[in-house]
Order: C-alpha cells, then structure tokens, then sequence
C-alpha cells in the first residue's frame, strides 16, 4: 500500500507518489498544498490531476493535466478530450504581470516546469507539447474563400493564445535542451517563434538550456541555479524570420557580397575605412553616399557613350535607399557628404543674389532709358536697349519632390548654368509612397520620374498651361529607409514591378552593428580630399565619353551573362528586370568611377568596367537581401513566393493560388504542396480549416 502524507489533523493532503512527484522537480510540500487548497491540484488513486487556473481570469477551468502511476514515460500524462489545449499559468503568477508589456515571459513545455520557473522569481507558463498552441478549427467557413473568415488567422489557434495581447513585449522560449536534436522539437519550437514574431508582433528570444545532466528548466534551475539560468535569459538571442527560415530550410546562408572597397582610389579607401571606425557606422553607406556626392555633380555634365553609331547614352543617375534600422546612423553617413554639397548650394545662393541685385540696377537703368526714349522727340534715331536677363536661382538638391517643383527647378538650373536636381532627404518613405500612388493617381507624374532615371526628354504642363517645359529632366534621388517600413511601403501595397519604379531603385544594406567603442583616429579626417575630388566634377565640362575596346568586351560580356541569369525560371519578372536594369548602372558606375579617378581622359578602361561590375554585384545581393530571396528554394516555391509579394498576397488558399497560374501549378494539390513546403521552412503557416481545407499565412517579413 502507498504511503500517505498527512497534516497534523490527520487529514490526507496527497500521497507520497504526489508529493515526490513535484518534488523531483524541486516543488516543495508547501507548494504543493498551496495548490491543493486552492482546488487546483487533486489527489487521485492512480496518480493527481492539476486544473488550470484560467489563463486572463481569476477563476478556475475544467482543463486539467492528468498523471498516472506508471513507469512508462510514454503516455503517462492525459489531458481531457474533445477541449481546446489551454496555456497553464502558476497560481503564483499574476494576470497584471501577464497583461504589462514591460514584463518578459517564459513559456516552456509542462506545468510542473512552468511552477517551479515562477516560485523561483521566474515569470513563466507552459505548454503541454510541442505544437499545443494549435487546435482543430471550429468554424464553419468555406477553406476557398479566405474572403469570408472573420477570423482568417486564428482559426486553429488555441483561445488563450489567441487572446494573449503581447505586441512588443518579449517573450523567452525554453524548451528541454534535446530540442535540437530532435528536428521534430526543433521545427516546432522555430514555428511557434515565427507565429509569435509575425503575427502577435511580440520580440521573441531563444532560452537554451544546455545539453548535460539537466534535460528540462525544473531540472536546469535544481543543479544549477538560479543565477545561472538568469545569465542565460540575459544572453538569450532575439530571434529574427529571417534566422527562423534559415534554420528550417536546414541551409547555410550563403556569404553576402561584400562593398567593394578596392574599386575606389586608395587614398579614398583608407580615409574612409578610417572614418568608420571614428563614426562607429556601415562602412557600405559612407562609400554609398560619397558615390551619390560625385554623381550629383557631374549631372548634366558628363555622359557615356555605351556603343559607338547607337543612341545609347548613359548618364550619372542613381536611385540610392539606404536602408537600415535608426541604431545604423544612416542619417550621419548621409549628412557627411551633404554637408560637402551645400557648400556649393551656398554659393549658388550667393551668386543668385548678387546677380539679381545687378539684374534689379540694371533693370532700372533700362526702365530709364525707356522712359527717356518716350521723352525724346526724336524717336527713329534712338537705339533701344535690350532688356537685361533676368537669373534665375540654381540649386543642386531639394526635399521638395512634387513635379510642377522639380520640373521648375530643373528648368531654371538650365537657363542660368549646367546642374541637375537631386533629391537628398534624410528618410525616404514620404516619396516612395508617394510613388506608388502614381499609378492610382496621374499616369504624368509616373511617366516624370521614369523618364528622369534615363534622362529623356519630358513635357511638364501645369497650372493651367502657365507651366509648360520640354526638357531633358534627370534627378538622382537618396535618402534612408528601415527595413520593415520599405517592405510595407514599397513591396506589401501591391506596388507591382511592372511600371518599373522597383528595379531601378540601389538598396545599399548593411550587417554592420555598432561597437559602441570609441575611436581615436591618429590621422584627422581629410575633407579637403573630398573638396577637391567634388570640385573637379562640379567644374568639369560638358564631355561625352567611350569605353576602350578591351572595356568594350567586358562591357558586353557583362550584358551576355545578364541575358542568361534572366533565363533562369528561378527568377521572378521582378528579379529579371533588376538584373536587366544592372545593364545601365554598371555603365554608369563605371562613368563616375572613371570620372572620379581621371575625368580628363575621355576612353574608360577595362579595369573600371570590371570595378564597375563588383558594384552591380553588391546591389543585386543587396536587392536578393530586399526580397528575402537568397535561401535554397527550389523553383516552384521561390516562384510563388515572389508571386506572394509583388501582387501584395498575405492570405491565400491552395486553389486560389492554382488559379493565379494554372499552367505553373498544373492542379490544387500542387499548389498546396508548395505552399505547405514554404509553412515548413518559415515563410508562413497552413491553416486547417474546419471542413478539411487549408489556407496559407504568408509572413512576408
């Protein structure tokens, strides 16, 4: 017979079993009556039954963990059936510290884990299993017709969770220390964060527990300590989707380009790779926005000829994003070579006023002499002046992007001297935005700014015919922009890339993550070498210029092996068009390239053409990074996740997805073949539908 354990009354409080039970992990006695008292743990001749508490409220459930007096470790534990699995809360964790954001929460896998986390200072709940936070759908819906959920996302997700608000609020995941070992644990554990991450918008961190004598966090904190398991949740990693999908694809991120340093003069090189250390900042957005300097300055200036007896013309055009979070000082990278260029705005504003003070004298010496031309009788031997030439206010970059000012600006540059217009702004999602309502919009505006990034001409009529310009307009455009807010504003509003705004956009990203080291530099920045190189550009003549024959060849060569990546059915059409847009920049780096090295020698080299390549190399991977699409997919799943993003797809069933293209998936079933392949690497989730169906979550992140 089974010891009992009793209180001094002589009343049964649990039996021995029970009591060694919580005991194993680390629960004491009075813990253990704490939870009988409160009716949530019951004594039971095959073992003890523990009842939730309700998760959000003060009451008790009718859900409950069973465990039974056997040996076997398999099936010893039961749960009632035909109820939704429900996330155990410890009594001893109170619903306000679950409901405050600034509160981090652990969620681990078992009751006895989660109490013994929480009576140790740990704010935790579990989890029975693996996949737990799952359930069987209960609603009614047609699994075709996404359009009729009220409840698209949360059809098979268990109420606690669905309920759970923990938008911002960090969330630790502490599995047993065998989960990556076992791909089954593994995958769930990923699967769970990414729900998290995505669609409650929590900030997910991975707990490890390390391999050894201790399997679970009960057995964690009894060896070793409490101390121990808190530097672990101090080290824990925040996860990110992009890591999520990695570790689910089972692949190895393949190596990013890197910026190609060495295509720029070394003494350039060393200044810069000097600086950024002293500013603590990408060194990919220094070199970026110093490319951008020189190239706003020879706009208008200097062209190259692609092919000797053909039209094609490339000019010093870039479409620059830097994107970055705000820790990345994009905005310091930017202003850096700004500041160069203001010098020049300044002097353009003080010439403009000095001009139109003389323009003002001279015109009223010219209204004098008319009006004493009035005067004279003697009207037909009088020469009469010719009316002085009013200037007209040049400038070399703006934040004001609206058409009728640009058009205005770029027009009066060209009257009064030989400048183009940039935009220079600090953030750039006002005017990608503003791009993307073009084509909902005025199809004119559209047509400006696609015609400005290949400089062609263009007529501007405004405000009633007061405006009416014919000219050859051309702005190059840079600015910052954070990753999520460039994906929602530019890739998740259905911005498609068939107008070809997209692929003529550089995005200029970074790995780089600020030290928070200070740097004394022996050698002081030399802004005079900056100074230098810019006024050369900005005082250059109008030139036109060739490649060498040897150049020639590279440049062709080039443009075969674009012609061949974009037969690759791998890609998508938006993918194809950025490679085909590459054809222009590689040209064009290689003009300012040149230009920055030697303006005066008209014939540009084969090594600069090759110079220019490596950078058309880093902004494809750059733009791969953009698109999330440098895992190893196979052909079918990396085309329906570009399919996904440039229609600004996030919910979709099987059959609708085989109607998309009925050719490319031949029939439903293989249309949800690649959508559950992409559920299982991390971009996304297959939700069960209560009639046997499937939809698909997609987590464009």
């Amino acid at each position: 017979m089974t010891s009992e354990i009793k209180n001094p009354d002589g009343s049964i409080y649990c039996s021995e079993f029970t009591y060694n039970d919580f005991k194993k992990s680390g629960i004491s006695k009075g813990v253990v009556d704490n939870y009988i008292k409160a009716g949530c743990l019951k004594d039971l001749p095959d073992g003890w039954k523990l009842y939730f508490p309700r998760f959000l409220e003060e009451f008790s459930s009718d859900y409950f963990t069973q465990r039974l007096r056997c040996t076997n470790d398999k099936g010893k534990y039961r749960n009632p059936k035909g109820m939704s699995t429900k996330i155990f809360r410890p009594l001893e964790l109170s619903i306000e510290k679950l409901k405050d954001k600034n509160i981090p929460i652990i969620i681990t896998e078992g009751c006895k884990k989660a109490i013994k986390a929480t009576i140790e200072g740990f704010d935790c709940i579990s989890l029975g299993g693996v996949y737990n936070w799952k359930c069987k759908p209960v609603n009614d819906n047609d699994a075709n017709d996404i359009n009729t959920h009220d409840d698209f996302d949360n059809q098979d997700i268990i109420p606690d969770l669905k309920n759970f608000d923990v938008a911002g609020k960090v969330i630790y995941l502490c599995y047993d220390s065998d989960m990556f070992y076992k791909d089954q644990v593994k995958q769930a554990l990923y699967k769970f964060a990414a729900y998290f991450l995505v669609e409650k918008q929590a900030i997910v961190k991975l707990a490890i527990l390390p391999k050894g004598e201790a399997k679970g966090l009960d057995d964690y904190l009894i060896i070793y300590g409490n101390d121990a398991f808190q530097k672990i949740l101090d080290n824990a990693e925040t996860v990110t989707l992009r890591q999520i999908q990695i570790n689910l694809s089972d692949v190895k991120e393949k190596g990013r380009e890197k910026f190609p340093v060495e295509v720029f003069p070394t003494k350039i090189q060393k200044q810069f790779m000097d600086l950024q250390k002293q500013m603590d900042a990408p060194l990919e957005y220094i070199f970026c926005s110093f490319l951008f300097g020189a190239s706003l300055l020879m706009d208008c200036k200097a062209c190259l000829c692609v092919r000797k007896n053909t039209e094609w013309y490339e000019h010093p055009i870039l479409w620059i994003a830097i994107v970055g979070n705000p820790a990345q000082k994009k905005t310091p990278c930017i202003s850096l070579f700004k500041n160069f260029i203001d010098e020049f705005d300044t002097k353009l504003t003080e010439k403009y006023e000095a001009d139109i003070k003389s323009y003002k004298k001279a015109m009223q010496e010219y209204n004098k002499v008319l009006k004493d031309i009035k005067k004279s009788k003697n009207k037909a031997v009088v020469e009469i002046p010719i009316e002085p030439e009013k200037p007209y206010k040049q400038r070399l970059t703006t934040q004001n992007f609206t058409v009728e000012a640009l058009s205005k600006m770029y027009w009066q540059n060209q009257q009064s001297g030989n400048n183009g217009i940039a935009i220079l702004v600090d953030e750039l999602v006002t005017f990608i935005k503003m791009m993307g309502q073009y084509k909902k919009s005025s199809d004119s505006d559209e047509g400006y700014f696609l015609q400005a990034w290949k400089k062609q001409l263009y007529n501007v009529i405004r405000q009633g015919g007061e405006i009416d310009y014919t000219i050859k307009v051309s702005h190059n455009i840079m600015g910052g922009i954070q990753p999520k807010v460039l994906d929602k504003s530019l890739f998740k509003n259905t911005y498609e890339s068939y107008n070809g705004m997209i692929e003529r956009w550089l995005f200029a990203c970074s790995d780089y993550l600020s030290t928070g080291k200070t740097y004394y530099s022996e050698n002081e920045f030399d802004s005079d070498l900056i100074r230098n190189i810019y006024n050369k550009l900005y005082n250059m003549p109008k030139t036109v210029y060739n490649f060498s024959p040897e150049a020639q060849l590279v440049f062709d060569n080039f443009v075969e092996d674009i012609a061949k990546q974009k037969l690759d059915n791998r890609h998508s059409d938006l993918v194809k068009n950025y490679l085909q847009k590459q054809t222009d920049y590689v040209a064009r780096f290689a003009l300012i390239l040149h230009c920055i090295n030697n303006l005066e020698r008209t014939e540009i080299t084969a090594t600069t053409v090759e110079n220019a390549i490596k950078l058309s190399k880093y902004f494809i991977d750059c733009f791969k990074k953009v698109l999330q699409e440098s895992l190893e997919l196979n052909s079918l799943e990396e085309y329906t996740i570009n399919l996904l993003k440039t229609k600004g797809i996030d919910k979709i069933s099987p059959s609708k997805l085989f109607k998309k293209n009925t050719a490319k998936y031949r029939n439903k079933e293989q249309a949800q073949i690649a959508l559950e392949n992409l559920s299982g690497k991390g971009y996304g989730r297959m939700i069960k539908t209560s009639n046997g169906g499937y939809n698909f979550r997609f987590y464009n992140g």
